[in-house]
């Protein structure tokens, strides 16, 4: 979504959490800041921890933290 899409602020090797399902696409809290993203290896479930694994100009793309598999909740 549009209200998804930010500046492009984060570093690879950035945590964060899965905002939504990511069906390839989806939502990411990272830094405090929600942006759009691509999951790198398939769906990655809601509230799942994530980091960046790359940024390819305005695309950021995010893997499963599997330091932490657990989900995280607020």
């Amino acid at each position: 979504s549009s209200s998804a899409r930010r500046s492009v602020d984060v570093s690879v090797g950035a945590t964060g959490i899965a905002r939504s399902r990511l069906a390839l696409k989806g939502t990411v809290e990272v830094g405090g800041k929600i942006f759009e993203a691509t999951s790198e290896q398939g769906f990655i479930d809601q509230d799942m921890p994530i980091y960046v694994s790359r940024v390819d100009k305005d695309t950021i793309y995010v893997s499963l933290d599997k330091r932490g598999t657990e989900p995280l909740s607020e």
